[in-house]
């Protein structure tokens, strides 16, 4: 099968499937392949016999990766592609090449043609496939996707076009469950601070400018049923170890409160454990708050963004900076450590908000906060529009290589330098963000529990990980 053609031999019911997941980046903490754990599930549901091969678990760029890949022979190769690059404009990193060299060393050790999907990947599907030499993809949800593909493969069959579109995003009964039987997860639970994500919807309603989760997972909330998330927790802490949970939606507190029935079914189950997810700065009733803490809510990371009233309204950002002042009151009234994301220099960006908004970025004393600078454009998001009308973007031009944008009001060089002199002394506060990430990474090889940055604030004593070996 060289160059990816499909052996027509006869069909069988249990392909063999070898799964990767390419990220090999820790920063901020390991995060556990969700997206490829439930494409895994779906090919196993399928009767298919799948080898998951994890780019931080286990190594699958070395040498004894690729020998187990040999091993097994299989007929297809699937990589999970979660990030192109780490969208800091402050310490850029562009893993592309790196997975090309996977791609490059997989064809050496087996003819199977190679199915690439991911979040990452379905950015910009046809520039990435071209860039890392494999033969196909999947754009969007993969769990459906690539039983599809792969009955193809079984007929000997080849797809109509590369790329697989999927026609409409999956109802909320065919989202699939994680596979969390993997090996792998127990890397997670013992080198990642504990922290294992479960993911409860799916969707954004938002139209956030710079945000590209309405484009992968869809603007209408589609959600899992409670009782299947809080059976994956259940499964995670008894049979798995997970000592930390992670809500990984894109948002938690959506506006339908569809995070209050999760919130209930793990009450009702009597689940505690700590957790944390990614909050929007809207209100919460003080009972929901109550109730979260009651199963063991123990931190709140929130996408503030803006800084000001104009650039939050240069976002699109559904709130105004007195919203975010109120949420981090009503945290602090329940004793959860928060930490804001902030960025500057979007869409209105001028002198006069970058010194209001360090102004109340440093007001927030009682938070963590992390700073960036310059938004990283992705397609189909409205700062591509606003940075090809402003002419940051020649016509045509790709954005497979960084490009960040600037507010042309502000000078880049003036505003790094100022947030520089004006954050640094505040010893809560992180510009830029990677510096706090190297030592989260240090913590968590240590053994620590969590993300960490709550420690800063005193909330909880560190605790260490009891290996399960």
């Amino acid at each position: 099968m060289a160059n990816g053609a499909i052996d027509r031999h006869a069909a069988e019911q249990d392909m063999k499937i070898v799964l990767i997941s390419a990220n090999q980046t820790t920063s901020p903490y390991p995060v556990f392949p969700l997206g490829a754990s439930v494409v895994s599930a779906a090919l196993k549901a399928a009767g298919h016999e799948v080898l998951f091969l994890d780019g931080l678990a286990d190594g699958v760029s070395q040498e004894a990766g690729l020998a187990r890949l040999r091993g097994h022979d299989p007929r297809l190769v699937c990589l999970s592609l979660r990030n192109i690059d780490n969208t800091s404009s402050a310490h850029e990193e562009c893993y592309l090449d790196a997975v090309a060299a996977l791609v490059a060393g997989v064809r050496t050790v087996t003819q199977a043609p190679i199915l690439v999907g991911g979040a990452g990947f379905s950015l910009m599907p046809e520039a990435i496939l071209k860039r890392l030499g494999a033969d196909y993809g999947i754009a969007g949800e993969g769990e459906r996707a690539v039983l599809e593909f792969v009955a193809r493969l079984e007929r000997g069959e080849f797809p109509p076009t590369s790329i697989v579109r999927p026609a409409a995003f999956l109802a909320e009964p065919d989202i699939g469950a994680a596979d969390y039987g993997l090996p792998c997860v127990d890397y997670y639970v013992e080198q990642g601070g504990g922290m294992v994500g479960v993911q409860t919807k799916r969707g954004c309603p938002h139209a956030c400018g710079y945000c590209s989760y309405p484009v992968l997972e869809g603007r209408a909330l589609r959600a899992r049923d409670p009782k299947a998330v809080v059976q994956d927790i259940e499964r995670l802490i008894g049979e798995r170890g997970m000592k930390y949970l992670y809500f990984v939606d894109a948002v938690f507190n959506d506006s339908q409160g569809l995070y209050r029935q999760v919130v209930e079914e793990m009450l009702a189950r009597r689940i505690r454990i700590p957790w944390v997810a990614f909050f929007k700065p809207t209100p919460i009733p003080d009972d929901v708050l109550a109730m979260m803490k009651a199963t063991g809510w123990a931190a709140a990371e929130v996408g503030s963004d803006g800084t000001t009233d104009e650039t939050l309204r240069g976002l699109h950002k559904p709130f105004a900076w007195a919203d975010v002042e109120a949420f981090q009151a009503a945290l602090n009234r329940h004793r959860v450590p928060v930490a804001h994301y902030f960025i500057f220099g979007g869409p209105g960006e001028t002198r006069a908000t970058v010194q209001a908004g360090i102004d109340h970025v440093l007001r927030l004393s009682s938070a963590v906060r992390f700073v960036y600078t310059g938004i990283r454009v992705l397609p189909e998001t409205d700062i591509e529009q606003i940075a090809r009308r402003e002419g940051l973007l020649a016509p045509g031009q790709s954005l497979l290589e960084p490009v960040y944008y600037f507010s042309p009001q502000i000078e880049r060089g003036w505003l790094e330098n100022l947030l520089r002199e004006k954050l640094s002394p505040d010893p809560l506060c992180f510009y830029p963000p990677e510096n706090f990430a190297l030592r989260i990474a240090e913590f968590h090889r240590k053994g620590f529990m969590g993300p960490l940055w709550e420690m800063a604030l005193g909330h909880r004593p560190p605790r260490r990980i009891r290996s399960r070996g």
